[in-house]
């Protein structure tokens, strides 16, 4: 039964996520091709937009871990900027550490136990270095209570896509705005077989 939702989410976001591109003859242009127009990098400017990355990179997975911890809050909140947003089709839109802090502090309360698998990070600096972009693959597992019968906590898997907007401030980097494109959530009632 798992495996069957396991693919259904693996077309979904393959199919879904896809480049689309109308004239195939031409190549996709790429940042080293972008790059060709300008002056090339020195090596300590090279070294500098890595260490970058992996700090934003770093960022997303430090959210994760804080939401897997039984949604940190003050962890989460100080990812975020202070009028940071985070949004999430079907859950919300949230700005500023008071709205985040309330909406995890109500989410802890129903979903019981949570795992983050945050992939495939596709991370854009900004050309002055001071902020950029990402995109990351969502599957998130969890065990959410029921409403009718909160002492019933059912496993359900959740797959989409996160939109992400850092700001580098005072050497830190941190979300501007995080957002959540939901694109497959089933829970899998316990006790029903399919």
């Amino acid at each position: 039964m798992f495996v069957k939702h396991i693919r259904e989410i693996y077309m979904l976001l393959m199919w879904n996520d896809a480049p689309r591109r109308e004239d195939r003859s031409k190549p996709i242009e790429s940042e080293s091709s972008m790059q060709q127009n300008r002056e090339p990098l020195t090596l300590e400017e090279r070294v500098g937009r890595l260490e970058d990355v992996t700090a934003i990179a770093t960022l997303k997975y430090r959210y994760a871990a804080f939401c897997d911890a039984g949604y940190d809050l003050d962890g989460l909140c100080s990812v975020f900027v202070p009028d940071g947003r985070w949004a999430a089709n079907g859950y919300g839109d949230f700005k500023g550490h008071a709205e985040i802090r309330a909406y995890f502090a109500k989410l802890s309360t129903t979903v019981v136990e949570v795992l983050h698998y945050v992939t495939s990070p596709r991370i854009e600096l900004a050309e002055d270095g001071q902020s950029a972009t990402g995109r990351f693959y969502l599957l998130c597992l969890c065990k959410s209570r029921r409403r009718q019968v909160p002492a019933i906590a059912d496993p359900v898997v959740i797959a989409g896509t996160y939109e992400d907007q850092f700001v580098k401030i005072d050497g830190r980097w941190l979300f501007r705005e995080l957002v959540v494109n939901v694109r497959y959530s089933k829970r899998i009632p316990v006790g029903i077989e399919e």
